[in-house]
């Protein structure tokens, strides 16, 4: 008996047998029936630990409207303050190799955890490609106050000389996820706004730490 989805997707981490990992949600679907034989090629080859594409959005994502295609290729900085969708991502199994699991204390939002604690270790490479159709309403269309609480402390232990970069692109992004809270779209964006809102914060507890 799984106690949840991450738990069940830390299940499938310990005994995978393959050198790749991907994980599909159960109303989810590949887009296509050659999406695997397309990325194949690329996983053969490639030296990158993690490679990921894009997902179509079916329905209301609260985050993302319907029919959106989600969202190209993520900086570093854009992995912090958003989250690479991990229906779109193709996981190397080596990654996980240091106890890099899914954090189960965030029942919505391990996957940006694990996304932004991986991001200090290895590149992920983008494709130009769709990978899934990311169907909305799920989990990921509801807050994780654990996740939010606890937000400024993982990009400062593990983004933290990537801090002020960050706060810089807080402006706009405060714009855009107050727009959001406006239209009543604040579901996702929620954490972010709240982290936004203590930048000031977050920024001198780095400065603190540099000391």
């Amino acid at each position: 008996m799984d106690s949840g989805v991450y738990d069940a997707m830390n299940k499938g981490i310990t005994t995978a047998k393959g050198e790749w990992i991907y994980f599909l949600g159960s109303d989810d679907e590949l887009f296509g029936n050659r999406v695997f034989d397309n990325v194949y090629e690329l996983l053969k080859t490639s030296r990158n630990m993690a490679i990921y594409g894009s997902v179509l959005v079916v329905g209301d994502a609260g985050w993302a409207k319907d029919g959106e295609v989600y969202d190209g290729h993520f900086s570093i900085e854009k992995i912090i303050s958003n989250n690479i969708c991990h229906q779109s991502i193709f996981y190397n199994k080596r990654m996980f190799n240091n106890s890099e699991t899914f954090n189960q204390s965030y029942k919505i939002c391990a996957d940006h955890d694990l996304n932004i604690r991986l991001a200090t270790q290895f590149r992920f490479h983008y494709i130009d490609l769709i990978i899934a159709k990311f169907r909305g309403g799920g989990l990921s269309s509801q807050a994780d106050a654990n996740f939010i609480s606890d937000f400024d402390n993982i990009v400062i232990k593990h983004h933290p000389y990537r801090v002020h970069k960050f706060n810089l692109l807080n402006i706009k992004i405060q714009k855009e996820a107050h727009q959001q809270l406006m239209n009543g779209r604040f579901l996702k964006s929620l954490y972010l706004y709240s982290v936004l809102i203590y930048k000031k914060t977050i920024f001198k507890m780095f400065l603190k730490a540099k000391k």
